[in-house]
């Protein structure tokens, strides 16, 4: 009889996860359908198609891998997204049907009550009135649910990123080579940071006294460490492109650009393997107090470089843009001077949202770095780590909607799939 469920589930799953996929690409690639109802139509999909892809094969892993004997709170976590997504279909299908009964049975009424902003309104709220209901999920649960999130997004993103850029010849210029090195420090962080501690915490090998603890903080920080520095690569890049642009050429030729991104990968590892090893030899793996110094030093330097560079770009431009205004009343019929200004705000907007991103979390995560150099206990360390995993999963988001070649090929992919 097991294996009669397990079957008519997984058949069930199947359907569902390819019925409601069909009907949410339906909907989304024809512009006739985008209606009122269809889009509470495509909100029930949506939830439906992650009922398919939670409810059985949850319980099916949590039986053939025997997950039962892993921690209570994966097993809670597990439990919240597959009841968060039946309760979410639920609430959707309510609202589906309350769009109908308005629609035929106050049919003058609909037009003025049914807008684009109270669906929105609506569908936001079957989304978030299920979550708020589950909120008695322990503060660990939504550490690993943000995590894994935020993790998946990363990786995505910045998969994307090194796909698009390596497999278009004309994304191959000198700038997205900084990307792409950003985009593979990023992944592997994406790969790294939430994923070690989760199978360090469902192993139980993080109670262990041990080496192998050490090791996991050792790669999460290499590829953090990486990701830092291939930033201010790819910000210094641009600070000469905007500030400097005559001598950019001539700077950043091929062969410095390898050298510069060769040496981003190597400074991270040079600093690391000796600190590591000098923590292990002299302190056993208890605090080291010049380790925590460095590790300050390498957070807050970085960030005062991108802020100098970043407020240098954005005096630049602003000065170029008024020289450009003088010029374009004197010359209304030279456009061209107005593009580069364009071209240089593009880039400085994108610089800006990554440059942001990057203080806020870096900032929020010093605040540990202080208080473990003051021997204070850091609580909250384990729950900053999602923070970082952020920072580099804004990343894509900055190429693809502020960098103009990147955002033109996305939008040239995207058109042929769909």
């Amino acid at each position: 009889m097991e294996t009669w469920f397990w079957i008519l589930g997984w058949v069930l799953s199947f359907l569902a996860i390819t019925g409601n996929g069909f009907t949410i690409f339906l909907v989304c690639s024809r512009r006739n359908l985008h209606t009122k109802t269809n889009a509470f139509i495509a909100s029930l999909a949506v939830a439906d198609f992650c009922v398919g892809l939670s409810v059985i094969p949850s319980p099916f892993l949590s039986d053939v891998i025997n997950t039962c004997h892993w921690p209570q709170h994966w097993l809670s976590c597990v439990n919240f997204i597959t009841r968060l997504f039946s309760y979410t279909s639920v609430v959707n299908l309510c609202f589906l049907v309350l769009d109908r009964f308005i629609a035929i049975v106050h049919p003058l009424k609909y037009s003025t009550f049914m807008t684009r902003r109270h669906i929105i309104q609506v569908i936001f709220f079957s989304w978030t009135a299920t979550a708020e209901l589950l909120l008695t999920v322990k503060m660990e649960t939504w550490f690993w649910i943000l995590g894994w999130v935020l993790s998946f997004l990363t990786i995505i993103g910045n998969g994307f990123t090194i796909f698009l850029v390596c497999s278009r010849r004309n994304l191959r210029t000198k700038t997205n080579a900084f990307i792409v090195s950003l985009a593979v420090a990023d992944f592997c962080v994406g790969l790294s940071v939430i994923p070690s501690l989760f199978a360090c915490d469902v192993t139980n090998t993080c109670y262990w006294p041990q080496q192998l603890r050490s090791w996991v903080n050792f790669i999460r920080w290499l590829f953090s460490n990486t990701s830092v520095v291939n930033l201010c690569g790819l910000v210094l890049d641009r600070f000469i492109a905007i500030v400097h642009p005559l001598k950019y050429i001539t700077l950043m030729n091929r062969r410095r650009i390898t050298q510069a991104i060769f040496f981003s990968w190597v400074l991270p590892v040079s600093y690391n393997v000796p600190m590591f090893a000098l923590c292990i030899v002299l302190y056993q793996n208890n605090t080291c107090p010049f380790a925590t110094w460095l590790t300050i030093v390498f957070e807050i330097l970085p960030c005062v470089i991108l802020i100098l560079c970043f407020v240098s770009m954005v005096f630049h431009v602003c000065r170029h843009d008024r020289s450009a205004h003088t010029l374009a009343k004197q010359l209304s019929f030279n456009h061209q001077v107005s593009f580069k200004t364009h071209q240089e705000k593009s880039a400085v907007i994108m610089m800006g949202l990554v440059i942001g991103v990057f203080v806020v979390c870096y900032g929020i995560h010093l605040r540990c770095s202080f208080l473990l150099l003051s021997s204070s206990p850091c609580n909250d360390k384990n729950y900053k780590i999602p923070v970082l995993v952020l920072n580099s999963a804004i990343n894509p988001l900055a190429y693809a909607f502020f960098k103009r070649d990147i955002k033109k090929e996305f939008k040239k992919l995207v058109g042929t799939v769909f």
